[in-house]
């Protein structure tokens, strides 16, 4: 017993170093590149653009494949199809595209019914603006969501900007039935080899 455990180990530590996540058939985690995430070939990418939409890419040349305008987040690329959180006239949706071709095959309303600056698109006026982070997996038949919304205002004198803001919590989408359900508060457990570098700033 001792022996195989070392070797599941050693297996999961060298795929880890190779670049592909360990998963369980069950769960599907996102596989992270520079400012998105990709299939676990690594063929088609999901990426952010400056303007605050998703670009697909095909990672083997670099062209476009389709890209989602709104403001949006890439959450996973999994066997279903690219999964995005997106923002069309206010409103948040969970969207799943076809990866290579971009045909939209779903999507499902949210509401979070949270403050005014919870936004995709990441609002500032004045010395105020807001940052929207997501983190996602899919486990077995339902893809879950953690989001952290913070709202920052920059003193002018140190120690610097300050989290006026937070609003946290998961979605829930049961592909299945196209269940949605929302946990305010919620986190995800993360596997701290998947993660990508936190982000700068107070929790």
């Amino acid at each position: 017993m001792h022996g195989l455990s070392r070797a599941v180990l050693m297996t999961a530590a060298l795929a880890t170093v190779a670049g592909g996540p360990v998963a369980t058939p069950t769960l599907e985690t996102p596989r992270y590149f520079p400012a998105g995430v990709a299939d676990a070939a690594g063929s088609v990418g999901c990426a952010r653009t400056p303007d605050g939409g998703v670009e697909a890419l095909d990672l083997a040349s670099g062209k476009r494949r389709w890209r989602s305008a709104a403001p949006a987040r890439a959450l996973l690329v999994a066997r279903e199809g690219a999964f995005l959180l997106e923002e069309r006239g206010g409103r948040l949706q969970l969207s799943r595209y076809e990866p290579r071709t971009g045909r939209r095959l779903g999507t499902w309303p949210i509401r979070l019914e949270q403050p005014a600056w919870v936004s995709l698109a990441e609002p500032h006026a004045d010395r105020r603006w807001t940052t929207f982070d997501v983190h996602a997996h899919r486990n077995g038949s339902t893809l879950e969501v953690e989001y952290l919304a913070r709202q920052h205002l920059v003193l002018g004198i140190q120690p610097g900007p300050r989290t006026e803001g937070k609003a946290r919590g998961v979605i829930r989408l049961e592909l299945r039935s196209g269940r949605v359900e929302h946990r305010p508060g919620e986190r995800l457990a993360r596997d701290p080899w998947l993660e990508p570098a936190p982000a700068a700033g107070p929790d």
